[in-house]
C-alpha cells in the first residue's frame, strides 16, 4: 500500500509530489518522474485524502488515460495501469489534520513548498489507511470495496447468508419504496439566540433501526392492499393524510418546494405502516388508497449490528470512527439507485457511450449520466423503513419532552436541543447502553438560524458553528451575517461541464437564501 500526497501554487500547476510506504518515500517537483514512479507500481494500491485533486495535480492532460468511478456526488476510485486509487474520505470522512490526531501523528505547519511537509502529510494518510484496512482484515475483508459503505455491504454478506439471494422486488413495489423513502427530520421550531439549552442524541439511531424490529422480504411473495385491512409497520401504502393544525408537531413527512417539511393540513403521499400507525396515535388520519404488504420476513443485521457495536464500545481513535461508520454506512446500500456518472476519454466516448444532450466535452473527456437498474441488492424497502423507524422514535421523543413542560427548538435526525422547564425533573445519561438510548450531551448556548444552520457554546467555550455547504474557516461570519465569502478548487466534473481549469482556486459567496423571522417557526398548513 502507498500513501501519496501533491502540493499546487493553487492555479492549477502542481509543484510537489509525494509518496510514502512501509519501505521507504520518493519525493519530486516533475509529474513525468512521479508518473513514472507510479507505473511501476502495478497491482498496489495507492490511497490519498481527498484523492479527486491529488489525481489532477498527478495526470493533469494525461488525465484522460485514467478510467475514474464517480459515485452519486464524488470521485470513488480510480486505475491506471494496473495500479488502483482510493480516497480516505470515502472511507473516514476526515482531513488530513484529524486523521494526524487519532493516529498520533501531527500535521505539520503550512508550508506548501517543503518537502517535509508534504511527506508528513503523506504519512498521515498511509498510517489511517493501514488502521482502516485492519479492521477490514479483522472483519474478513482483505479487500476493501471503494467505499465504506460498500466495504460494510461486504461484511454484512458474511453475516447474514440469505443475503446471497437478494433481488430486486417487483417495479410496482420499487417505485412505492422509492417514494416512502424519506431522510431524517431535521426542523427549527424557534430561530434566534438563546441560553441554558440542553442538547440529547440518540446513539446509533440507524443501527438501532436496523435491529429493533424484523423486516420485510421484499423479494418474497407481497400482496396489495384490500379495504379493511390493518396497517402493517413494514407495509408502503399511498394515502390521503389529515392533520389538525391545532396538533403540536407534524408527523409525516412531506417533500416541499423547500426540502422536506412535516406539515398540517391535508395531502397525499407514500408511508411505511410504522409512520401510519405514529401519524394515527398523535391525532392525524389517513385514508388509505393503495398499499403493498409483505408475506415474509427475518433479520438481516442483528449479527451485524449486534458485532459492530461490541467493537465499537471497545475501540479508540481511528478504529472506534470506522466502526461507527460502519455501523451507520449499511442502511444507504439499499436505498441506491442505478444511474451513474461516467467520465471517459473522447476516444472510448465516441466508441461506448450513447450520444446524449446531457453529455459535456472538455479537457480531453465526456462526462455523462447513463441509466441502468439497481443493483440487486438495492430494494428501497429496508431504507425506507431505517429512516421511517428513526423519524418515529424522534417524534417519540419530541412529544415526551413537551408533555413534560420543555420547550424544543430544533431536531436534527437523531439529535433534539430544548430548554428544560423549571423545577424540571427532565433526566438522560451521559452514555447509552445500547442503540437507541438517549444521551444526554450537555448544555449550551445556541443560536438557530435555520435547517442545518446553528451555532452552539458550552459554558466557558468558544462558539461551534454548522452551516451546511460553508467552509469552516467561513461559518461565523454566514451564521452572524447570512453572507459568507471563501475560496474554493474547480472540482473535475464541474471543469469539464463548464469548460474549466480543475484545482483553480477561485472566490466564492453564499448567501443566507430563506431568512427566518426570529421567534417561533409558523408551521406549514397544506391543502
Amino acid at each position: 500500500m502507498i500513501a501519496i500526497d501533491t502540493e499546487d501554487n493553487s492555479k492549477g500547476t502542481p509543484t510537489l509530489f509525494c509518496a510514502v510506504s512501509d519501505v521507504g518515500s520518493y519525493t519530486t517537483r516533475h509529474r513525468l518522474d512521479f508518473l513514472h514512479y507510479l507505473m511501476n507500481q502495478k497491482g498496489q494500491d495507492v490511497w490519498a485524502t481527498n484523492l479527486e485533486y491529488d489525481l489532477v495535480n498527478v495526470f493533469g492532460e494525461f488525465l484522460p488515460e485514467v478510467k475514474l468511478r464517480f459515485g452519486h456526488s464524488a470521485l470513488i476510485s480510480a486505475t491506471w495501469k494496473g495500479v488502483r486509487f482510493l480516497d480516505t474520505l470515502r472511507h473516514v470522512p476526515a482531513s488530513v489534520a484529524q486523521l494526524g490526531e487519532w493516529v498520533g501523528r501531527p500535521k505539520l505547519k503550512f508550508d506548501p513548498n517543503n518537502a517535509a511537509y508534504c511527506l508528513n502529510d503523506a504519512a498521515i494518510t498511509r498510517d489511517a489507511v493501514k488502521h482502516v484496512e485492519s479492521i477490514y482484515k479483522d472483519l474478513g475483508i482483505d479487500k476493501p470495496g471503494g467505499t465504506l459503505p460498500s466495504t460494510a455491504l461486504k461484511i454484512w454478506r458474511n453475516t447474514w447468508p440469505e443475503g446471497k439471494w437478494a433481488m430486486l422486488p417487483i417495479p410496482p413495489v420499487m417505485d412505492a419504496a422509492r417514494e416512502a423513502y424519506y431522510g431524517g427530520r431535521v426542523e427549527c421550531f424557534e430561530v434566534g439566540k438563546f441560553k441554558n439549552v440542553s442538547a440529547i442524541d440518540m446513539s446509533s439511531a440507524f443501527p438501532w433501526a436496523m435491529i429493533t424490529e424484523p423486516f420485510p422480504i421484499p423479494w418474497g411473495p407481497v400482496k396489495r392492499w384490500k379495504g379493511g385491512d390493518a396497517i402493517e409497520p413494514t407495509g408502503i401504502y399511498h394515502v390521503r393524510c389529515f392533520l389538525d393544525p391545532g396538533e403540536s408537531s407534524g408527523s409525516l413527512p412531506f417533500r416541499g418546494e423547500g426540502g422536506l417539511v412535516f406539515p398540517f393540513g391535508e395531502w397525499s403521499g407514500t408511508y411505511t405502516g410504522i409512520e401510519l400507525q405514529s401519524h394515527l396515535a398523535y391525532g392525524g388520519r389517513v385514508e388509505i388508497i393503495a398499499g403493498f404488504l409483505f408475506i415474509h420476513s427475518g433479520s438481516p443485521f442483528t449479527n451485524y449490528v449486534q458485532r459492530l457495536w461490541d467493537w465499537k464500545s471497545r475501540a479508540r481513535g481511528v478504529r472506534r470512527q470506522v466502526t461507527k461508520l460502519l455501523l451507520n454506512g449499511l442502511y444507504g446500500k439499499f436505498g441506491e439507485r442505478g444511474d451513474r456518472t461516467v467520465v471517459k476519454s473522447l476516444d472510448d466516448y465516441r466508441a461506448t457511450l450513447p450520444r446524449s444532450l446531457e453529455t459535456r466535452l472538455s479537457l480531453g473527456m465526456a462526462i455523462t449520466t447513463v441509466p441502468g437498474p439497481p443493483p440487486p441488492w438495492a430494494n428501497v424497502v429496508w431504507a425506507a423503513l431505517v429512516t421511517a423507524r428513526c423519524r418515529v422514535r424522534l417524534l417519540q421523543e419530541l412529544h415526551k419532552l413537551r408533555s413534560q413542560g420543555a420547550r424544543v427548538l430544533y431536531v436534527d435526525t437523531d439529535g433534539i436541543f430544548f430548554i428544560e422547564p423549571p423545577g424540571s425533573k427532565i433526566h438522560y445519561p451521559e452514555k447509552a447502553q445500547k442503540p437507541g438510548d438517549w444521551e444526554y450531551r450537555g448544555r449550551f448556548d445556541l443560536i438557530i438560524e435555520g435547517k442545518k444552520e446553528y451555532a452552539l457554546r458550552a459554558p466557558g467555550g468558544p462558539w461551534e458553528y454548522h452551516a451546511k455547504g460553508v467552509p469552516y474557516a467561513a461559518r461565523e461570519a454566514y451564521i452572524r451575517n447570512g453572507h459568507a465569502e471563501f475560496e474554493r478548487p474547480n472540482r473535475l466534473r464541474e471543469s469539464i461541464r463548464r469548460g474549466k481549469t480543475p484545482n483553480v482556486w477561485e472566490p466564492r459567496t453564499k448567501d443566507r437564501r430563506k431568512v427566518l423571522t426570529k421567534g417561533v417557526v409558523k408551521p406549514i398548513i397544506l391543502g
